[in-house]
């Protein structure tokens, strides 16, 4: 039981991850524009 929650929490953590580097990803761009701009 213990290794299934385990296994679920890495993968919320992951997915936690992924979305936020795409957010910060789509941030840079934003501020890139910006200063170019």
């Amino acid at each position: 039981m213990r290794k299934i929650v385990r296994l679920k929490n890495k993968m919320i953590a992951e997915k936690r991850a992924k979305k936020l580097s795409k957010e910060h990803a789509r941030n840079l761009r934003r501020q890139e524009r910006l200063a170019s701009a």
